[in-house]
This record gives C-alpha cells, sequence and structure tokens, in this order.
C-alpha cells in the first residue's frame, strides 16, 4: 500500500459502495482476489463467498446500510467503528427471527488489511445484542 489515506479510502470506499449501495460488482474492484475473511459473521473464503453471503443479507434486509462512525489507518490496517442500519423483511431462521418489518441498529467494529489498493484481508466483532433481543422476545410473544 502506497499510504495509509488510500488504505482509508479504499475501506471507505467499500462500505459505502458495497455494503450501503449493495453494488456487488464493486467487490471485485476493492477486494483483493485472495481476499480472506476472518468474521464470525460471514463464510470464509475468497470474494465469491463474500458476494454470495452479502446477497443474501440484502435479501433479507433490502434496505440494509452502513455508517461510518469513526475510520483510522495504522500502516496496513484500517479500524472501522460502525453502525448498521435496516428493516427486516424476511425471516432469519438461523436466528430464530420472525421477520415482521422490525428496524434493526447493530454496530460493528472491524479491522481490514489493505495490500496493493484493495482489501486483503477483515476482522469484525458485532454486538449481535438487538438481533438477540428480537429472538428472545418472538418467543416470548411480545
Amino acid at each position: 500500500m502506497s499510504n495509509v489515506n488510500e488504505g482509508v479510502e479504499v475501506v471507505r470506499a467499500a462500505l459505502q459502495l458495497v455494503f450501503s449501495e449493495h453494488r456487488l460488482d464493486q467487490i471485485d474492484e476493492l477486494f483483493a482476489a485472495d481476499f480472506t475473511q476472518h468474521s464470525p459473521y460471514a463464510p470464509p473464503g475468497g470474494r465469491d463467498s463474500l458476494k454470495q453471503w452479502w446477497a443474501g443479507q440484502i435479501a433479507v434486509i433490502p434496505d440494509i446500510t452502513t455508517t461510518v462512525e469513526q475510520i483510522l489507518g495504522s500502516g496496513d490496517k484500517v479500524a472501522v467503528f460502525r453502525t448498521v442500519h435496516g428493516t427486516l423483511n424476511h425471516n432469519i431462521p438461523e436466528s430464530r427471527i420472525k421477520a415482521s418489518g422490525q428496524r434493526l441498529q447493530l454496530r460493528a467494529a472491524d479491522i481490514f488489511r489493505v495490500e496493493d489498493g484493495k482489501i486483503a484481508e477483515h476482522w469484525e466483532i458485532t454486538d449481535t445484542g438487538p438481533m438477540y433481543q428480537l429472538a428472545v422476545f418472538q418467543r416470548a410473544g411480545r
């Protein structure tokens, strides 16, 4: 990577174009061919796995967007604190959540490694409390 600012801008572009505007075609432009996913919330694998997984998320939450709260770079790493917003329009069976138009807001912290102007690796921690609360409240009939 030529500089930290380039890495920050690549990550910012990915979060906007792919994860807010749902431009799956930009994954090949912004993620390295040998991209490695370390997030426990997404399947491991490269760009094709990322495309399939994100298309599935968009199907469940069609208006999903991400808002960058903080972003900073150091060396080849970019750290992001963000908020994910959307409306659940389809059930999430693996979480035992039945969709009924609930608004969802999650907070996430990510680390991206950028190499040669593309995202090469990703790690993530997400506050899944809001999803858990939806599932618990539904089972309790609230």
